[in-house]
């Protein structure tokens, strides 16, 4: 087994792990109908902060954004939380792709990594809208990667944004249609989803990553 697939695997199964604790500790709490009661009562305080730490994530590789949108379904339900990403994910992107166009790989090594940046090289070597339009539909964890990728390349603001904003519907809605009649207050319901929803995500990712892969190496050859 490479080294990629071990460290692929080992981001998997930590990944599950830390949901599984985060919610046998806080599902109770955050699914109650008291800190329902007292989230509603903060107003539009509540989606803001969903909203901004999920930008925020997608900026900065560090921070992981998906322990909030969990929260944010416990808590609001599918519909109104995958909404919620919609917007950070739109809002994201715009920030991403400046920042690599206007301040250069610096900036994008300081707060996304190298690790990042290997990442971004791959689908700068396969540029297209092609590749850009079929990455927002299946990528969905790489969505920062892709963001960062596209500011290096000549695509159009206006181009980009479109094919972000049509094809991040796809995936944005259907995660909301499958998951709209899950009782979210089940903890072995939650566990499943969630973890089953990690799992899709670094799967895609990783097929993604090594078709790129394989393409630029085409590419060189050819």
């Amino acid at each position: 087994m490479s080294n990629e697939k071990i460290k692929i695997i080992l981001k998997i199964v930590g990944a599950i792990v830390a949901i599984v604790v985060a919610i046998k500790l806080l599902l109770p709490d955050v699914s109650s109908p008291e800190f329902k009661a007292f989230v509603e009562s903060q107003g539009i305080l509540g989606p803001l902060a969903i909203i901004g730490y999920t930008i925020v994530s997608h900026v900065v590789a560090p921070l992981v954004g998906s322990p909030v949108i969990f929260l944010s379904i416990a808590v609001f339900g599918a519909a109104k939380s995958m909404l919620f990403l919609y917007i950070a994910c739109m809002i994201s992107s715009v920030i991403n792709f400046y920042i690599s166009r206007k301040l250069g790989r610096k900036w994008v090594i300081k707060l996304a990594g190298q690790s990042t940046m290997d990442d971004i090289d791959k689908f700068l070597g396969v540029s297209g809208k092609g590749v850009l339009a079929i990455s927002r539909i299946f990528g969905f964890a790489l969505f920062d990667v892709i963001s960062y990728a596209a500011g290096f390349t000549k695509i159009k603001f206006r181009k980009y944004f479109l094919i972000t904003a049509t094809c991040a519907i796809i995936p944005t809605v259907g995660l909301g249609l499958i998951s709209k009649n899950i009782d979210f207050t089940s903890k072995l319901t939650f566990i499943v989803w969630s973890s089953s929803l990690i799992f899709a995500g670094f799967i895609f990712a990783y097929i993604i990553k090594k078709r790129l892969s394989k393409r630029l190496a085409n590419l060189k050859n050819g």
